[in-house]
């Protein structure tokens, strides 16, 4: 299984070595929405976990369903259903 982010020794380098912990305080503000929500992050280390398993999952589908099709997309274009 492909992975364009647990493969991507670049991306990790620089999700590892921010300061997601901050960043995610001011995102999440201040984590008020954990006593509202159960899937809110009530900490940044939560919410840092929780941003990591995305990239993951994110990661895979890009690199198992949207890659191997990308070179078809590139020559066919971008096709509508009927219904949009």
């Amino acid at each position: 299984m492909a992975n364009f982010y647990a493969d991507n020794e670049d991306i990790k380098f620089l999700f590892q070595h921010m300061d997601i912990a901050r960043l995610a305080g001011v995102v999440e503000e201040g984590f008020h929405f954990a006593g509202e929500f159960d899937f809110a992050p009530v900490d940044a280390a939560d919410a840092v976990d929780n941003y990591q398993r995305i990239l993951q999952s994110i990661g895979e589908i890009a690199g198992d369903r949207i890659a191997p099709t990308a070179e078809e997309t590139d020559k066919v274009g971008n096709v509508l259903n009927a219904d949009g």
